[in-house]
């Protein structure tokens, strides 16, 4: 009988163990197209999250440093994490059937915290907490809210350096993004809107609000502060990346060491500036030391001490059972994601947009490459750009950007025009008539620049829907792509240049073209 008895944990810890590595393998087998995506995001060029490789090993380090208090729990399945694990995996199918990547990583967040509740218990998750919460900072956000965000930032940006310039005394020119010095113009682009050492700013904040001494309560206040002053910090950079364009030329400030010493010295001033606030902090708790406390940790009830009550026994039993559930929860949702984000045969991006007719009516069209800053910015080169002109000398520019079971989204284009330095007059919903065509809703954009006025017509494409909100359409995307993974998202953008006051000129030239245009978009666009 003393054998049995000594065999019985060896027996129960072999079981746990196993338990957990076919946990680890099904959340691989669930989440595997989420940490392509991610990785995929971590390498693209000029990466807002370039320092994603990093967080899951911090996370790894935090764990391996409670190693001693881990040990000394005794881990107790957790029913009610079934819940959260539950909300993960089907989080996780939408978002694989929606290909949407930053919904797909949070859920990974989600079910990790999920295992750990059912598999190891409250009192362990509650050790593990920031370690888990902190992963949250490697999973990349939507490009499109990553780019509305970094264009305010870097106007922002570039607002405050010029005022800090002109506090100086040194007179400099600032046009949206801009700004004029002497020898040239310094342009803040998307690296310097600060947005990339904000993020990585913010997810530093958590981890030094973490192990710094602050009482509890301080803690998430510490890593709040690290927000502006990580934006303050960007501020001083494009501020003396313009001193250095103004004493020393623009080919000063491009050049590579510079951008280094800038970046250095950015993180210098924040993490001054970090510690400045932590010290103001700790003051403040040596003010209020007599009000202490510490914040009591979750009991293990009622999966913790034994009861020998009825409600005891069947409290246990589905603790028990919970890991079964959890492992069937991982396979359902490591199929299902599997399905729905395996690739499928679809037409050629590039066959398609190539295909799109030349002649037009009158209209006969001729490509032309983008910048590849707008390459980026768009995240995909599946992109039609096309220049089209007619008998009577006049010319306007169709943009088509595709996006098909892809992670790539499309954007509203407003921002892109306001970075180069236009000034939005009007912006509204239009619905226009084109020959025999039913009428369709466009977005207008009419701008206005030093040299003459753009009017702009976009309007959105999935299979036969049309919208001109972007939400709307993404919404809508997304139902589609529950029943065609490789349902297709596009942006189709028609302008034309004018003089001042001659919007209604240019008004009409878009409704000329689209009259020609819209049967093929209808027809030959997914």
């Amino acid at each position: 009988m003393s054998v049995v008895l000594r065999g019985q944990p060896s027996l129960r810890h072999s079981r746990e163990a196993a338990v957990l590595l076919a946990s680890l393998l099904l959340l691989g087998g669930a989440f595997w197209w989420t940490v392509q995506w991610m990785i995929a995001r971590w390498l693209e060029t000029g990466s807002y999250y370039s320092h994603g490789w990093l967080i899951p090993l911090v996370s790894v380090a935090l764990v391996l440093a409670k190693r001693k208090q881990l040990t000394a729990l005794r881990a107790r399945p957790c029913a009610w994490g079934l819940g959260v694990l539950v909300a993960a995996a089907l989080l996780q199918v939408l978002a694989t059937a929606w290909q949407v990547g930053f919904l797909s990583g949070f859920a990974l967040v989600g079910a990790i915290a999920g295992v750990i509740l059912v598999l190891l218990g409250t009192e362990m998750f509650y050790q593990l907490l920031f370690p888990i919460a902190f992963l949250a900072f490697m999973v990349p956000l939507p490009e499109v809210l990553i780019e509305k965000v970094s264009f305010n930032l870097k106007l922002l940006a570039a607002g405050a350096a010029s005022g800090v310039m002109e506090a100086l005394g040194l007179a400099v020119v600032r046009e949206g993004s801009y700004i004029g010095v002497p020898d040239g113009t310094v342009v803040v682009d998307n690296v310097c809107s600060g947005l990339k050492y904000l993020i990585a700013l913010t997810a530093f904040g958590a981890l030094y609000a973490y192990i710094s001494p602050l009482k509890r309560q301080l803690k998430p206040v510490l890593f709040a502060l690290s927000i502006p002053i990580s934006f303050a910090a960007n501020v001083f950079r494009v501020t003396l990346m313009v001193l250095v364009a103004y004493i020393w030329g623009v080919a000063a400030s491009e050049k590579w060491y510079s951008h280094d010493l800038f970046g250095i010295a950015l993180f210098v001033v924040a993490l001054a500036l970090l510690w400045a606030a932590e010290s103001a902090l700790l003051g403040r708790m040596r003010g209020i030391r007599s009000a202490g406390g510490t914040v009591p940790r979750p009991t293990e009830t009622p999966y913790g001490a034994a009861s020998d009550s009825p409600a005891g026994e069947a409290v246990r039993k589905s603790a028990g059972a919970a890991p079964r559930a959890a492992l069937c929860v991982l396979a359902l949702a490591a199929v299902l994601s599997t399905y729905l984000a395996w690739p499928r045969s679809t037409p050629s991006a590039t066959n398609v947009l190539a295909s799109f007719p030349l002649a037009l009516g009158d209209w006969r069209g001729q490509d032309f490459k983008l910048d590849d800053r707008v390459y980026n910015i768009l995240g995909t080169r599946d992109v039609l750009s096309r220049s089209y002109g007619n008998d009577l000398g006049k010319s306007l520019q169709l943009v088509i950007v595709l996006s098909q079971q892809s992670g790539k989204r499309t954007h509203p284009p407003d921002q892109c025009f306001a970075g180069e330095g236009n000034t939005t007059v009007s912006s509204e919903d239009r619905t226009v008539s084109c020959s025999e065509a039913a009428p369709i809703r466009v977005h207008e954009l009419v701008l206005d620049r030093w040299d003459g006025c753009r009017v702009v017509w976009y309007f959105y494409k999935s299979g036969p829907n049309l919208n001109t909100s972007y939400w709307r359409h993404q919404a809508g995307v997304a139902l589609r792509k529950l029943r065609n993974p490789a349902a297709a998202d596009l942006l189709i953008r028609v302008d034309t240049f004018v003089r001042h006051g001659d919007v209604e000129h240019g008004r009409a030239l878009l409704l000329d073209f689209l009259s020609h245009s819209l049967p093929p978009i209808l027809t030959s666009l997914p």
